[in-house]
């Protein structure tokens, strides 16, 4: 199951990069706007939303970079440990140019055009010509450990955020009142409840991980085939002679537009989030005693 899983979502990734990584973005994001949704619904029932776990979720992200080493060491002894998870390729993702095949065909033109432009000497193209082959070399040299450690990586660095989360929200709760620390810096309890539920979601919007993959490929599949049949119910009434390349170019334009819709999607979610917490922030906290 998991090599045929593999092999679809290289295959999808390989044909529509920028596709799966705004769908697998969609995904994180929708699903971690669902828990917090549900966390506030059901804070009055479960209380899993308190100061301790934002302080910790605060804590989890300030110490990303401090984390790197860790996720290194980690992902050396998962792919060790479990060999198939380098069959899961994870470059387009990471590449500069997000796999875009245009961005790649103008870099190539641009590399032809210096080593051939006329105003430069023999000497001089032939430079430009061999950085830009040593550039290319090492890019695909890189690409294999990428593949082989990058679903590894991925996977550790979830890991590490979830666990330093876990154990400062421990921490914090030992021996100190975080809600009357928090109090005393002017943040409004409305604002720590906020900031709860959204460390609540993304603390189990990581353990959802294996379901953003599958909604990125099977999404990413999904808008491929609303695009082919929309496109060719759109040229049906046309003749068989029609202009195939028009067809393409109309394909690609649809995708393109699915796609930043995706992306756009998944900004605003934190741009809500941000627009949210500034407001919680700025309302006047009515459970604070007033001075006497």
């Amino acid at each position: 199951m998991w090599t045929r899983f593999c092999a679809e979502w290289n295959q999808t990734l390989a044909r529509r990069p920028q596709t799966v990584l705004a769908s697998l973005l969609a995904a994180q994001s929708a699903s971690w706007l669902g828990l917090c949704g549900a966390f506030s619904s059901l804070q009055s029932v479960i209380p899993i939303a308190s100061p301790e776990l934002a302080v910790g979720w605060a804590a989890a992200r300030l110490t990303r970079k401090l984390r790197q080493p860790a996720n290194v060491a980690l992902a050396a002894g998962l792919v060790r440990v479990a060999p198939s998870l380098s069959a899961m390729h994870v470059s387009p993702l990471l590449s500069p140019t997000g796999g875009d095949k245009s961005v790649n065909t103008h870099f190539e033109h641009m590399r032809k055009y210096l080593t051939e432009h006329p105003s430069l000497s023999s000497s001089q193209r032939e430079l430009i010509g061999s950085g830009i082959s040593r550039a290319v070399s090492f890019g695909n040299w890189a690409q294999g450990p990428i593949d082989k450690y990058g679903l590894a990586l991925y996977l550790s660095g979830k890991g590490t955020f979830l666990a330093t989360m876990i154990f400062a929200s421990l921490g914090a709760s030992r021996g100190l009142d975080v809600g009357v620390l928090l109090s005393s810096w002017g943040l409004a309890s409305d604002f720590q409840s906020d900031v709860g539920y959204m460390a609540a979601g993304a603390g189990c919007n990581v353990l959802l991980t294996p379901l953003h993959f599958l909604a990125a490929v099977h999404g990413t599949q999904a808008i491929e085939a609303y695009v082919l049949e929309s496109t060719k119910a759109s040229h049906g009434d046309k003749s068989e002679g029609s202009n195939g390349s028009g067809k393409e170019g109309e394909d690609e334009k649809m995708l393109q537009s699915i796609t930043l819709s995706l992306l756009l999607f998944a900004m605003f979610v934190s741009l809500g989030a941000m627009r949210q917490l500034t407001k919680s922030a700025s309302k006047p906290d009515e459970t604070a005693q007033p001075d006497m």
